[in-house]
C-alpha cells in the first residue's frame, strides 16, 4: 500500500460520477515485445496490436482450427495476423459487462468484474483488489485501501498490471498481458505457437500455445476478451488460473470499498460524488 503523508482517514462510500457504485475506484489496458516487460505489463501496445480496430487480415478461423487440434503458426504474416485478431477480440470485449470466476494455483478464489458503458473493472483476490472506475482507482491489500485520481492521460491505457500483480500477489495475469506475450513470441525467432479453440466454464476460448526462449505456457482468451486460462512459465514465473464460472452481468458490488477496511484517500480532489 502506498505511504501517507497524513493519518488515514475513513471515507464514506464514495461514489464515482459514472455511477452509483459506493467507494469509488475507475478504467485501464497493455501489450509488449520483451517476455519479461510483457509478463510485469510495463510493455506498451505496439506493431499490430496497436490497431485494435483495424480490418483483420483474415479470419482467425483461417489460423485457429476448429475443435482442438493444432495448427502451428510458423509463417509471420500468420502469426500477425492472430495478434491482430486477438488484440481486435479484446478490444470488442470491451464493451461487454460479465463477472468471471477463477480458481488459482493455491487453490483460492478470484472475480474479473466488468461494466461495458460506462468502462469500469474490477479484479479481486483473497490477497487484495485493484479496481479502476472512470474517475478514480482502488487499490486494496488485506486491511486498508488507497483512493486516488486517475489521470486524465490514462484513460486509453490498459489495467496496470503491475496492481494487479500485486493485488494478486503475482498468481493472475491480465488479458493485455497475455496477449503481449503471444505477440512477443511471435516476434523471436526460433519459438513456435499453435492455436486452439476450446470450451472452458462454458465460454468459447481461443488458445495459443508458446514456446520461445525461456517461455512455455498455453494462454487462453474468451471471445468476450477475458482470461480463460493460463498454465505455464513467462518472464521467469510459473502461472497457473483457470476459469471456473461467468454472468453475462455485474454480480454483487464489485466496485465498492469491501466493507470494514480502512480507505486513504489521496485524491487531488476529493468529492462525495
Amino acid at each position: 500500500m502506498p505511504a501517507t503523508a497524513e493519518p488515514a482517514k475513513a471515507v464514506p462510500a464514495p461514489t464515482d460520477r459514472s455511477g452509483a457504485l459506493p467507494a469509488a475506484g475507475p478504467p485501464a489496458n497493455a501489450g509488449g515485445r520483451g517476455r519479461a516487460a510483457a509478463a510485469t505489463g510495463q510493455a506498451t501496445w505496439r506493431g499490430p496490436v496497436r490497431r485494435l480496430r483495424a480490418a483483420l487480415l483474415v479470419p482467425l478461423a483461417a489460423v485457429l482450427l476448429a475443435g482442438c487440434s493444432a495448427d502451428p503458426l510458423g509463417h509471420l504474416d500468420s502469426r500477425a495476423t492472430l495478434v491482430n485478431d486477438l488484440a481486435a477480440q479484446l478490444d470488442h470485449g470491451q464493451t461487454r459487462s460479465y463477472s468471471a470466476d477463477y480458481r488459482l494455483s493455491d487453490g483460492s478464489r478470484a472475480t474479473l468484474a466488468q461494466q461495458g458503458d460506462p468502462h469500469r473493472i474490477a479484479y479481486i483476490f483473497s490477497s487484495g483488489r485493484y479496481v479502476r472506475l472512470v474517475l478514480s482507482v482502488l487499490r486494496c491489500g488485506d486491511t486498508s485501501c488507497t483512493l486516488s485520481t486517475r489521470p486524465p492521460n490514462n484513460y486509453q491505457q490498459p489495467p496496470d498490471a503491475d496492481a494487479v500483480g500485486t493485488a494478486s500477489d503475482h498468481r493472475f495475469l491480465t488479458a493485455q498481458q497475455m496477449l503481449g506475450l503471444i505477440q512477443a513470441a511471435g516476434e523471436t525467432p526460433g519459438s513456435t505457437i499453435a492455436g486452439t479453440t476450446r470450451t472452458i466454464a462454458g465460454q468459447r476460448s481461443r488458445c495459443v500455445r508458446v514456446r520461445s526462449g525461456g517461455d512455455a505456457f498455453t494462454a487462453c482468451l474468451t471471445l468476450s476478451g477475458a482470461p480463460a486460462s493460463f498454465r505455464g512459465v513467462a518472464g521467469g514465473h510459473r502461472y497457473e488460473f483457470s476459469l471456473t464460472g461467468w454472468r453475462d452481468q455485474v454480480v454483487g458490488r464489485p466496485f465498492s470499498v469491501p466493507h470494514g477496511v480502512r480507505v486513504v484517500d489521496e485524491r487531488t480532489s476529493p468529492t462525495p460524488r
